[in-house]
């Protein structure tokens, strides 16, 4: 596995459209694969990564399919979330879909 740190700027996540065109990228990585965003000595106290995987497919949907979340724990546990993103009139496009606790 291929590991590379790539610093992302805070207004990806601060401004809506700077986050749905990195959503859009972000999508076509994962189509075949995985993304994994690790924490290690950054002063967090729970989590350790996320992996973001592809779920399965959808349509009328923003991404043609659901991302999966899978978040780490440093103890050891982990929780996969089920999100899509539907338009919704007057709303942030995510969905959260099922949560899950391995």
């Amino acid at each position: 596995m291929r590991t590379r740190v790539i610093r992302l700027p805070s207004d990806l996540c601060d401004e809506d459209s700077n986050w749905d065109e990195f959503l859009k990228h972000c999508a076509g990585v994962i189509e075949d694969g995985s993304l994994s965003c690790g924490a290690q000595d950054h002063g967090l106290t729970h989590v350790q990564k996320v992996i973001f995987t592809k779920g399965r497919p959808l349509s009328d949907t923003l991404v043609p399919f659901d991302l999966l979340w899978r978040i780490v724990l440093l103890n050891g546990k982990s929780l996969t979330v089920n999100v899509n993103a539907r338009p919704v009139e007057g709303c942030r496009p995510s969905i959260l879909t099922g949560v899950h606790f391995d």
